[in-house]
C-alpha cells in the first residue's frame, strides 16, 4: 500500500511545484501582434523595446494566464479528490483518520473554488470595468 508518513510536507512540495511549474510555462509569446494599435501592438519598424506577446492589452494578459492556470489546476484537483477518497477508504472506520480525511476534502472543494472563481471573478471585473 502507499503511505506518506509526513503528508503535511507532501503537500507543500505538491504546492510549490505547481507553482514552480505555472510560472515557469511560456505565455504564449510570439512575434508580431495581430491587433492593429493599442498596447501591443507590432509596427514593422519596431527600433525600441517591441512587445513579443500577442495580447493588446492587460486584461487580455491576464485572462489567458487564468486559463493556463486552470488547464493545470483542474486535473491536480482530480488527482486531490481521488487521494481524499483514498484516504477515507483506509480510514476503515478511525475517527482521527475520518476527521483528517474530511479536512482534506474540505480544502481540495476550496481549492477548486478558488481556481474556478478567479477566472469568473477575472470576467465579472473586465466586464464591468469595459462598461464603465
Amino acid at each position: 500500500m502507499f503511505f506518506i508518513r509526513n503528508q503535511k510536507l507532501f503537500f507543500l512540495a505538491l504546492l510549490l511545484s505547481v507553482v514552480l511549474l505555472s510560472t515557469a510555462l511560456p505565455v504564449y509569446a510570439q512575434f508580431g501582434s495581430q491587433q492593429p494599435g493599442g498596447f501591443g501592438s507590432q509596427q514593422p519598424d519596431c527600433t525600441g523595446l517591441c512587445n513579443p506577446l500577442k495580447f493588446g492589452t492587460l486584461p487580455q494578459f491576464l485572462s489567458e494566464v487564468l486559463k493556463v492556470v486552470a488547464e493545470i489546476a483542474l486535473p491536480i484537483v482530480v488527482l486531490f479528490l481521488v487521494y481524499v477518497g483514498f484516504l477515507f477508504v483506509t480510514a476503515q472506520g478511525n475517527e482521527e483518520k475520518l476527521k483528517e480525511a474530511k479536512k482534506y476534502l474540505l480544502w481540495t472543494i476550496i481549492g477548486a473554488l478558488i481556481v474556478l472563481g478567479a477566472s469568473v471573478l477575472s470576467q465579472a471585473i473586465q466586464t464591468t470595468v469595459s462598461n464603465l
